[in-house]
């Protein structure tokens, strides 16, 4: 997500520049594959959280059909949430 925020800001001023620049300053094969990473900021943030930590990838949200809802985002979030709940020290045996 970090590197899809680097384009979307390398879109606007003072660089102003379309995704066919992009693609070819930083070796992307079609500027195609820079517009959906940066499609990729327009999802709810669960699904954007799920996406920077590698639960999910670029190509389980492109090819949801229909697209991912804010009840998918919303089912991500209690779990990411859960994880970050369970994600504790447990103390070692014998302590």
């Amino acid at each position: 997500m970090e590197k899809a925020a680097g384009y979307k800001r390398l879109t606007e001023p003072p660089c102003n520049f379309n995704f066919e620049e992009i693609a070819r300053r930083y070796g992307w094969g079609s500027s195609t594959s820079v517009r959906r990473l940066v499609d990729l900021l327009d999802q709810p943030e669960p699904i954007q959280e799920a996406l920077s930590r590698d639960r999910i990838t670029e190509t389980h949200v492109r090819y949801q059909n229909p697209p991912p809802s804010l009840d998918m985002a919303k089912l991500l979030g209690y779990v990411l949430e859960d994880a970050k709940s369970q994600n504790r020290r447990i103390p070692e045996s014998g302590q």
